[in-house]
């Protein structure tokens, strides 16, 4: 697909973008989302999808800004504060047991048990960026630089001193993150997931 930088237009989010958005979000972090889903990316895709459609979700597309062009999801941001996170939270979890068995429940359970290790908590003065993605067609054409911008003149807008994010420590958007002004706070790792092939993570945060 070929397309001008004039028509790739950044837009509020809608139910309808969910299938192409559940692959973006996958793709921001596919070690640790291969770990929680037993290694079923069809399984991970359906339930980011049906998270999406949610009206009360972390993974909602209510919390999100998308580039489209031609009608063609080109990149997301789904982002939110802490109040946010921690106000949906039991209301995703209600979603994901409509979504997965018994047993796909309790692994993910496990599963997050050991990411709070990894991930740190949310401060309350902060605008925290769950998944900022491109879509294959689109990298390389500063979709992902726009939608970031735009996150953090929407944050400060609204008063948030800092904007933060988590990224794997080897993942290549790291620099990317830095020529965005962001810098690395922490880097966290936990030992048991390292054997899934979970790198550590870093926290990068950007003053406001």
């Amino acid at each position: 697909m070929r397309f001008t930088q004039e028509e790739i237009v950044l837009e509020p989010a809608t139910r309808e973008q969910a299938d192409a958005a559940a692959l973006l979000m996958y793709d921001t972090d596919p070690h640790l989302f291969r770990y929680f889903f037993a290694g079923d990316e069809e399984l991970a895709a359906r339930y980011f999808a049906a998270q999406w459609r949610q009206e009360r979700s972390l993974f909602s597309y209510r919390h999100c800004t998308v580039a489209v062009a031609r009608g063609a999801l080109l990149g997301i941001e789904l982002g939110y504060d802490a109040k946010t996170q921690a106000d949906v939270m039991r209301d995703t979890g209600r979603h994901a047991a409509q979504i997965l068995t018994r047993g796909q429940m309790a692994h993910l359970r496990e599963a997050m048990s050991y990411v709070q290790y990894l991930v740190p908590p949310v401060p309350n003065d902060a605008y925290y960026v769950l998944h900022l993605a491109s879509a294959p067609v689109a990298r390389g054409r500063g979709v992902g630089a726009r939608l970031l911008a735009a996150a953090f003149d929407r944050a400060r807008h609204n008063g948030y001193r800092v904007c933060q994010l988590d990224v794997v420590s080897d993942n290549p958007a790291v620099r990317f993150y830095g020529r965005m002004g962001m810098e690395i706070l922490s880097e966290s790792r936990v030992l048991l997931l390292q054997q899934y092939g979970i790198a550590s993570h870093y926290r990068m945060v950007k003053n406001l």
